[in-house]
């Protein structure tokens, strides 16, 4: 049986990711750590949004979204 294979996403890494990945790794806070309170803050300044909340995967976010 051939395997047919469809790319999900095109997703180009470098050095400066892996960097980035293994420093939030050796911090031990791979969840509501520094970097997340820095991405929400990024991503409000981008968008001009009030608040922003990351979560971990869409369905997350779609719940937030439907409490909210």
């Amino acid at each position: 049986m051939n395997e047919i294979r469809i790319p999900i996403a095109n997703v180009t890494l470098g050095e400066e990711e892996a960097r980035a990945v293994a420093e939030v790794v050796r911090s031990g806070r791979l969840s509501a750590g520094p970097k997340v309170a820095e991405f929400e803050a990024a991503f409000c300044e981008y968008t001009g949004a009030r608040n922003a909340i990351a979560v971990i995967n869409g369905t997350a976010a779609l719940h937030v979204a439907l409490a909210a």
